[in-house]
């Protein structure tokens, strides 16, 4: 923002969406007295083509039916993963990217370095993205925008501390230990 006088100019950032119409700004001030000074109006309309491309819609569905150690095996987690990306597919207004990480053996992609490896990458960290590459799919994971929409599922196993704090268990949480305190600190401070 730039200041001179009683004049501020600023920048504003357009939303993608609806820019074919035209989009009406107001401004006002309070004095010290918290006097309302009027209100002054604009209106703005984007040269045509200024925004051409649609915003994307990452959806990113995660269903673990078999954990590394057993114990914890579901029937039908990696199927519901499956299933809510095919129906997320036609979301009107984006561009649709859909990435599973599935857990069904033999492939046991729902690891928590995978999850987080995704994470970043929706994040912008692309040196994330060779932890990826065995995934299907993983090739049109971008960093998000503003403008973008993400969607991320999650069917599996969770826990739930007596102070409310949920967790959810990936693919390779050790069914052998039992899920305690002192095991989630240190697996939330585990680095991937």
């Amino acid at each position: 923002m730039r200041v001179s006088g009683t004049k501020f100019e600023f920048t504003v950032r357009l939303p993608r969406r609806n820019v074919q119409k035209e989009i009406g700004f107001a401004a006002y001030a309070f004095n010290e007295d918290r006097a309302k000074s009027e209100t002054a109006r604009a209106r703005y309309s984007a040269p045509a083509g200024s925004f051409t491309a649609k915003p994307k819609a990452y959806v990113l569905t995660i269903g673990i039916n078999d954990y590394l150690e057993g114990g914890r095996d579901l029937k039908f987690a990696a199927k519901d993963a499956v299933d809510t990306a095919r129906a997320l597919r036609a979301i009107r207004g984006f561009d649709v990217v859909s990435m599973s990480l599935l857990s069904a053996r033999p492939v046991l992609n729902a690891s928590k370095k995978k999850l987080k490896a995704a994470f970043r990458v929706l994040a912008g960290d692309e040196s994330a993205r060779t932890i990826l590459a065995d995934v299907s799919d993983f090739g049109r994971l971008q960093k998000a925008s503003p403008e973008d929409l993400v969607i991320i599922t999650f069917s599996g196993h969770g826990y739930t501390q007596r102070d409310g704090t949920f967790f959810l268990l990936p693919g390779d949480a050790l069914a052998s230990s039992d899920v305690t305190p002192d095991v989630l600190s240190s697996l939330s401070r585990a680095k991937s």
